[in-house]
């Protein structure tokens, strides 16, 4: 029986891509902190560099939905 891949979420993508970035820790710590290829992280990084709006559009607009839009209709 094969291991299932791991599938994660694009808001934890971006938290630990923008990590790598700021430099807050090495990619090595990231990776053994969150049991993560230290490649993964370099390819979420690369990723976020290149097509921020894409990636941060993905996390933005839900939150958008659950704090704009209700405040229109209590308004």
């Amino acid at each position: 029986m094969s291991k299932k891949r791991m599938q994660y979420s694009t808001e934890f993508k971006a938290k630990i891509a923008l990590a790598a970035i700021r430099g807050e820790e090495t990619v090595p710590q990231l990776a053994a902190r969150y049991h993560i290829h230290p490649t993964q992280i370099n390819s979420w990084k690369r990723h976020l560099i290149e097509k921020p709006v894409i990636c941060l559009a993905r996390i933005v607009t839900p939150i958008i939905r659950m704090v704009i839009v209700p405040t229109i209709y209590i308004a």
